[in-house]
């Protein structure tokens, strides 16, 4: 067992120790308070779902323990890393503004996991109900697992972490306001209507593509951190910054396209469709790129690229020349073609170091 080795594996041991410990202490904090609370608003029962519910106080807890500890580990495991593994450190601002980001991401999917799991409880034991005491030790599990799971997660932060995170966000968001948007025909406008004032969903989809360009920001420096070191043999320093700069080119690009709610005849329709289309410009020039900035990919890689990239050349033509695309369809494949691509070229490029 080498140094790197060794040292992965103390600190696999340390942080599953320290996960154990901050699970138990929230679990019991959380009970002494979700039972303070239902014995001080005088409930006799407390539900699954509701005002004064187990789910809400379960929720509320565990989003607010898991932020702070989420943030204070990530900072931690990234400055081990930078001590123990050589890796370089972010700048100051660049360094909160990523353990922000990252640390409400991650939240939010653990709010999206504990409401479903919420949703499905109550629709299965219709009806049921504890008295304070019991109520408030089922609030104590749910935030002590939830603060258990969160913590290794934290402490080690990856690129195909980030990826997952990132994918499940958009998708999810874009999907939520799909079904909530209030408008049964909206895709026989453009698929940019979510986005647009008369759409109830207009703030959930804008804020999903802002949000979403900050996690691919906080992405870009992962991948000049953990990547760059162990890929000296296969990239220049001038190559890792083409990438860096595509990617930061795509988060602005993304984040543009929910800032700018598209409203026909306003500046903001101008500069959305600026942004959409320099989000399209951003993956071609990566693809047009491949072969120098990552030529140790697969073949197979490069040639999957290469026809996706033709595939959105393809759904451009038939929008905009034939005609037999729709403005929603074709925002729609050219969405679903990018973030495709982006991340199987994050997980094949993340590969390359398994064997640096």
């Amino acid at each position: 067992m080498n140094r790197v080795q060794k040292l992965m594996k103390e600190r696999a041991l340390y942080i599953e120790a320290r996960a154990l410990r901050a699970g138990a202490i929230a679990g019991v904090s959380s009970m002494a308070i979700a039972l303070a609370y239902y014995l001080g608003s005088g409930a006799n029962l407390v539900e699954i779902t509701g005002e004064a519910s187990m789910a809400r106080a379960s929720i509320y807890l565990a989003i607010a323990i898991n932020f702070v500890l989420f943030a204070v580990m990530y900072r931690r495991g990234i400055r081990w890393r930078h001590e123990n593994l050589k890796l370089p450190l972010p700048k100051r601002w660049v360094f909160w503004r990523d353990t922000l980001t990252l640390s409400f991401a991650h939240n939010v999917l653990l709010f999206a996991v504990l409401a479903l799991v919420a949703y499905g409880m109550d629709h299965a034991f219709i009806g049921l109900a504890f008295d304070p005491y019991t109520a408030s030790l089922v609030v104590g599990v749910v935030v002590g697992i939830s603060t258990y799971v969160m913590l290794p997660a934290a402490s080690n932060v990856t690129i195909e972490q980030i990826v997952a995170v990132l994918g499940t966000i958009l998708v999810g968001g874009v999907f939520v306001a799909m079904l909530t948007n209030g408008q049964a025909d909206w895709w026989q406008v453009h698929f940019s209507y979510l986005g647009m004032a008369q759409s109830e969903a207009a703030r959930a989809f804008n804020f999903t593509l802002i949000f979403s360009g900050l996690v691919i920001l906080s992405l870009t420096e992962t991948i000049v951190n953990t990547l760059a070191p162990a890929l000296n043999k296969h990239h220049t320093e001038m190559k890792m910054r083409v990438i860096k700069g595509a990617f930061i080119f795509i988060a602005f690009a993304l984040a543009g396209v929910g800032l700018f709610p598209y409203v026909e005849g306003t500046i903001n329709a101008t500069l959305h469709n600026w942004s959409a289309t320099a989000l399209v410009i951003g993956f071609l020039f990566l693809i047009g790129t491949l072969k120098w900035t990552s030529p140790d990919l697969s073949a197979e890689f490069f040639t999957l690229s290469y026809v996706l990239a033709g595939s959105l050349v393809v759904c451009a033509v038939l929008f905009g020349k034939v005609g037999y695309l729709n403005l929603t369809a074709f925002e729609l494949l050219s969405f679903s073609i990018c973030f495709a691509w982006l991340m199987l070229y994050l997980r094949n490029l993340a590969l390359l170091t398994e064997d640096a």
